[in-house]
């Protein structure tokens, strides 16, 4: 279970609550937002920590401290859960999706700017063994590109233990170790097969084949983004819209439509789970990406020939046999 450490509207206590968990970082209000949200919870896997940080504010900024003060012990293996945000570090700006990860090295400041509401799963990594790993890297921090097996694997892993319903015996500390040595294998090859910052493929030469394979990829990952689309697509690959639509016409698919059906694909899985039965279908609907319910439920049921409610009805009741 999650230790619940605050749920607040008072910007003074979240920022202290955010300091006792995550270390120095300054919060600034969102001067358009009329209210301030701050969600701040962690859970402890031996020595391995995680915080749930939901926020919508502007900036939270990390000065590193300098001299004797430094804090160089661990460093923050972040994955985007919902939302968008900026992380800005040692000059370069790092977007993130729903989906994506990132390291980011305590003893440098920097800044994270979410865009609008966010939620960040955050883990705390022994900084040593990290730099250990990743011992002949390029670079040391920043984006982890997600096209590789072991980043896949990473991101799955960093999902589960994000999860509120892991077991409450994965905190013993056998277990918290096994899971920190899974975290640090899988993140050195991911992190070694990940593009330098701007680099991308060029389309010349880039089979249709494979394009098309890591747009599909793509957009599995940026499925609960509600701005997820053949623009943003193509701009994550590097590509060109007309080339992108023209990799999906040759399946008699268009971008939009393969989108909104890996949408409903999930969101019926996600109904159909009994794991999932205290969640509301307005709840899982925006968790793919669903901004409207109304449209979700005329969509869903042109798809499945019956209402979300039926179908979690009837779903549940087969899985219950």
């Amino acid at each position: 279970m999650f230790q619940q450490v605050c749920s607040t509207h008072d910007i003074d206590t979240w920022s202290r609550s955010l300091q006792g968990v995550c270390g120095l970082f300054e919060t600034q209000p969102a001067s358009e937002h009329s209210l301030f949200i701050g969600d701040l919870r962690y859970r402890d896997f031996a020595e391995l920590r995680l915080a749930r940080i939901r926020t919508n504010a502007a900036r939270l900024l990390y000065r590193a401290p300098g001299g004797d003060r430094l804090d160089d012990r661990y460093c923050f293996l972040v994955m985007q859960t919902y939302g968008r945000s900026r992380i800005r570090q040692d000059g370069e700006t790092t977007e993130l999706s729903p989906g994506s990860l990132a390291l980011i090295d305590p003893t440098r400041s920097c800044e994270i700017l979410p865009q609008g509401l966010m939620e960040h799963a955050s883990l705390h990594l022994e900084r040593s063994r990290v730099c250990r790993s990743l011992r002949g890297a390029a670079r040391s921090f920043g984006k982890i590109g997600a096209g590789s097996l072991s980043a896949r694997l990473l991101r799955g892993l960093v999902e589960q233990l994000a999860d509120s319903t892991l077991p409450a015996h994965a905190t013993c500390g056998e277990e918290g170790a096994a899971l920190q040595e899974a975290l640090l294998q899988l993140l050195a090859p991911a992190w070694k097969a990940a593009r330098p910052h701007g680099e991308a493929d060029a389309e010349a030469g880039t089979p249709a084949a494979a394009l098309r394979e890591r747009a599909c990829r793509l957009i599995d990952e940026c499925l609960p983004d509600p701005c997820l689309g053949p623009k943003l697509v193509a701009r994550q690959l590097g590509t060109s819209l007309r080339q992108l639509h023209r990799l999906f016409e040759e399946s008699d698919e268009s971008v939009s439509r393969y989108i909104l059906h890996r949408r409903l694909e999930r969101a019926a899985s996600n109904l159909g789970d009994p794991a999932l039965t205290s969640r509301s279908i307005t709840e899982l609907a925006y968790r793919w990406g669903f901004t409207d319910s109304t449209h979700f439920s005329r969509i869903f049921k042109r798809r499945y020939d019956c209402s979300p409610r039926q179908y979690r009805s009837r779903a549940l009741a087969v899985a219950a046999v």
